[in-house]
């Protein structure tokens, strides 16, 4: 806990206070001041720290090796740095994981060992195929809500102890995040810029949201390469959207042919059926 300690003097010294430098009572008065509005936050670190470092405190809490195993129980990588910290009013390891050349923060409660947050994108971990929601039907959920827009890209995390779908989703010129819970579908978060530009939309008479669909099977995005490779003789795929036009969920291909040509291959996200080209 001697980086806790240095965080309470750091509060200080950042506030003005060079305890011990005044050179008279005036200026001492000055400095004491000056921390004043940093008084409650220092007092709060200082008795964070001293719950801490007491003896029950520390026989209650879990081991860095135990946190460490907990980690790697999820994904078995390397574990580069563990630290202790206060967040939120709980007592927390960091721990630092790197697995299969990518970098994960854990934030594991000190107690119980339950995973608070894991930042990084998951989907590129057995924990995507783990999720009850997929990938296609977090995309088809969002869009569904939205009633139109186009998915540019979409990561997995876990935030506050629960998987959840981070998309950034284009509608009219403006791009946006839109959060989805990985369990259930659960719509959690559309970002305040989307919401805005679908009330203009719906303003001018486009975006009035139609009725839910009922979540129909989707083929997925190595399927619809496949089909448009398949359809245009071969080629190098640069860039693939799923988006919503007029109530049909279809896949926008572009594709790179040996001639230098890029074509564009639409494709009807339910059926596979080729729409244009």
């Amino acid at each position: 806990m001697k980086k806790m300690t240095t965080i309470a003097t750091s509060l200080l010294i950042a506030s003005g206070t060079a305890i011990g430098v005044a050179a008279s009572d005036q200026d001492r008065n000055v400095v004491y001041e000056k921390a004043i509005a940093a008084e409650a936050t220092v007092q709060e670190v200082n008795t964070q720290v001293q719950a801490a470092n007491t003896t029950g405190e520390k026989q209650s809490r879990l081991s860095e090796e135990e946190v460490a195993t907990i980690a790697k129980e999820v994904l078995d990588g390397t574990v580069d740095d563990i630290k202790l910290e206060w967040e939120d009013g709980r007592l927390v390891y960091e721990v630092e994981l790197k697995f299969t050349g990518e970098h994960y923060d854990f934030d594991i409660d000190a107690h119980t060992g339950e995973i608070i947050n894991i930042d990084g994108n998951l989907l590129k971990t057995p924990i995507a195929e783990e999720v009850d929601i997929t990938i296609q039907q977090a995309q088809q959920m969002a869009l569904d809500h939205l009633a139109t827009g186009k998915i540019k890209g979409i990561e997995l995390e876990k935030n506050n102890g629960r998987y959840i779908y981070e998309l950034e989703v284009k509608i009219a010129g403006e791009d946006g995040d839109v959060s989805v819970d990985a369990t259930n579908g659960e719509i959690l978060y559309v970002e305040d810029d989307l919401r805005e530009v679908l009330a203009k939309v719906a303003e001018k008479g486009n975006g009035e949201k139609q009725p839910k669909e009922q979540v129909k099977e989707q083929i997925t995005t190595q399927q619809a390469i496949e089909i448009a490779l398949n359809h245009v003789g071969g080629g190098t795929v640069d860039d693939i959207d799923l988006e919503k036009e007029n109530g049909r969920f279809i896949y926008e291909i572009e594709i790179e042919q040996e001639n230098n040509k890029d074509v564009d291959v639409v494709i009807d996200a339910h059926t596979g059926e080729i729409l244009s080209k």
